[in-house]
């Protein structure tokens, strides 16, 4: 019996039979993921703000809402397009039919993905997944594994929760589409009238969020913590865009490369994750001892340049502040000070216990070009820490030729999480465990503090007998006086000091950018009471007699720290991405800190800046601007421009 082709009326009848489960189940979801943020919303306002009030718990369910209708939205409308098109251009219903389904199940599996880490990942570092820092990692797979350390058991919870989410989503499907065609007329026309009265109200709160965001109303611009909070508010394609500045201008191909009169041996040592306050006679004994016995200063204030590995090695390898990486990046040029040394007959090693020649785009240039370098990668991280030390021992002893300078960098990476030590410097406990999950949830870590804290005192403690094995490998060169030697940390680690974990967030706090900070210069006595990353290659440099006629300025942000300090001297640490990424800056001068959000997401002839807050060095509150801290501001609208080329008219 032949069957008969359904009428036009009759084929929309069906799509309307088909789309209606569809709509509820993709409602549900959205329902779900709403409720899944207000859950967690006072949490997450508490750690942005330090605090949550009824205005920005509404505002926020208002903004959260309208994000949860628009992921539902989008498949809702391309599931229509794809079935009305099939009815009416007679396609194979059934196979559109699954296929709609298929791809509205996956976005909604996506997103699931997607805000639960987020929040999770919030909670515990206080960023979003799409920070740079994050986005870095998923574009490195290997870098992402080396800072996030999901073992076997978060990896299988992450697979069991996303396959019952899929499987609940199965089994509510299947439910809508036995028993929504099967409800009374009166019932079916009631479910109509709600959907349609759902889908008005998605469609206001998207209207009325877009048009906010759309016109900055004051409430969004001078909500400070609140813009951070809200999911993908402050999110921004940076990753492929960058907003227009300056053309970048950096002198390395002029060929100055004076001949340096003192050509002394170099070592740098950088230390990933370490807070200022190890530096003392309980977790630091060697380094201490040291510092007495060459009489070295380790009272001063040292900064990082950032909060970001990648930015503090930069800065520390260049004598740049940090906001200019991404810019010589894109020019493919190398570190200034790196080829002068080279010029001058420096073999140029260096040696690393972490990932950095693949971690950034913007260093792996640089230690490619190394006549010697070497990463130790393995699964034991203290192993790493004496395999590498083992390998610059015999790199010096064995291979390098006599009588020729070098230059070694060397990267500790002991104090970076899980903070890992042998287990004969387990002085503090009780510890978490070494396979500790850094992403357990940001309750129980945060429980959990002491342990994790005793674990990080004891990997500074390995980090203090690292420095005693490295002064006994140059025991020669410093007993004959023939080494320059600088020993610092990249940047800091927060233990919940003010508020949260790590140092991805961009909270330029002491906690996360200052450092220990040692410089021996045998037969100098450089001024180190507030220095950056920035100042170390030009004090090497100015060590090293470059002669009068070199003027550092036209090659470093940074300043020698050999002689008596200028008095209006200030330094710069930047966020990660400044200021396309992150907009904040602190300026540190010796009587405070002030606080800056860049008015533009570039580097421009005119920089407005807004001052958000103004402490001591302690971080103590101010009542005012420090006399010191306006003139740091107003020159560093002009400074920022240092090495990008200003038109002629200005």
């Amino acid at each position: 019996m032949e069957t008969k082709t359904p009428s036009l009326a009759g084929r929309l009848i069906i799509l309307r039979d088909r789309f209606a489960p569809l709509f509820w189940l993709l409602a549900l979801n959205g329902f779900a993921l709403f409720l899944f943020y207000m859950i967690n919303l006072k949490q997450l306002l508490v750690l942005a703000k330090g605090e949550s009030v009824a205005v920005d718990m509404a505002i926020s369910a208002l903004y959260i809402f309208a994000l949860c209708a628009l992921i539902a939205l989008v498949p809702l409308i391309l599931s229509f397009v794809s079935l009305l098109a099939a009815a009416l251009l007679r396609l194979h219903e059934r196979a559109t039919f699954f296929v709609t389904v298929a791809g509205a199940i996956i976005w909604l599996e996506l997103f699931y993905l997607i805000c639960i880490i987020d929040v999770v990942t919030y909670k515990v570092i206080g960023v979003h997944i799409y920070s740079g820092f994050i986005l870095d990692a998923l574009f490195n797979s290997a870098r992402m594994q080396n800072d996030i350390r999901l073992d076997a058991g978060t990896i299988a919870s992450i697979v069991a929760l996303f396959t019952f989410i899929l499987a609940a989503n199965i089994v509510v499907c299947r439910f809508l589409f036995d028993h929504l065609p099967r409800l009374r007329e009166g019932v079916a026309r009631l479910l109509r009238w709600a959907a349609g009265a759902i889908v008005l109200l998605w469609l206001m709160a998207v209207a009325a969020i877009g048009v906010s965001l759309t016109h900055l109303t004051p409430f969004f611009l001078n909500n400070a913590g609140l813009e951070d909070v809200l999911p993908f508010y402050n999110a921004e394609f940076h990753y492929f865009y960058r907003s227009a500045s300056l053309p970048f201008s950096y002198p390395l191909a002029t060929g100055r490369f004076p001949l340096l009169e003192n050509r002394k041996n170099v070592l740098m040592v950088m230390v990933e994750s370490y807070r200022a306050d190890v530096m003392n006679d309980e977790l630091s004994p060697h380094i201490m001892q040291f510092a007495r016995d060459h009489g070295i200063d380790t009272t001063g204030r040292h900064y990082s340049s950032c909060h970001s590995t990648s930015c503090a090695n930069f800065s520390y390898l260049s004598g740049l502040h940090s906001y200019n990486m991404d810019y010589l990046n894109d020019r493919r040029l190398p570190f200034y000070p790196i080829e002068l040394l080279r010029k001058n007959g420096y073999a140029i090693y260096g040696a690393s216990a972490s990932m950095l020649r693949f971690y950034s785009k913007h260093l792996t240039p640089i230690l490619n070009g190394f006549d010697a370098y070497e990463e130790f990668l393995g699964p034991d991280g203290p192993d790493n820490e004496r395999r590498m030390q083992a390998w610059i021992e015999e790199l010096i002893r064995t291979r390098h030729p006599a009588g020729k300078p070098f230059f070694l960098f060397v990267f500790i990476n002991a104090t970076h999480h899980n903070y890992m030590f042998p287990p004969e410097f387990e002085k503090y406990t009780p510890v978490l465990p070494a396979d500790y999950n850094h992403f357990m949830g940001a309750g129980k870590l945060a429980q959990r503090k002491d342990e994790l804290v005793n674990r990080y005192r004891n990997s500074a403690l390995f980090v203090d007998s690292l420095f005693g094995g490295l002064t006994t490998i140059f025991g020669p060169e410093i007993a004959a006086g023939t080494l320059a030697f600088s020993f610092a940390g990249d940047h800091g680690e927060e233990f919940w000091d003010n508020g949260s974990l790590g140092h991805a967030k961009a909270k330029l706090i002491n906690a996360r950018i200052r450092t220990p900070f040692l410089l021996y210069l045998p037969g100098a006595e450089p001024t180190t009471s507030l220095s950056s990353h920035v100042d170390v290659f030009p004090t090497i440099i100015d060590y090293l007699r470059p002669g009068d006629a070199f003027d550092p300025s036209l090659f470093f942000d940074g300043v020698s720290l050999i002689g008596p300090p200028s008095p209006d001297r200030y330094l710069v640490v930047s966020s990660y991405g400044f200021p396309y990424v992150n907009d904040n800056l602190a300026l540190i001068t010796a009587d405070g800190i002030l606080s800056l959000r860049k008015g533009e997401k570039s580097i421009g002839v005119e920089n407005t800046f807004t001052p958000y807050a103004i402490t001591t060095l302690d971080e103590e509150p101010l009542p005012a601007t420090l006399p010191s801290l306006l003139r740091a501001e107003e020159r560093f609208k002009n400074d920022i421009r240092h090495f990008f080329s200003v038109p002629p008219s200005h």
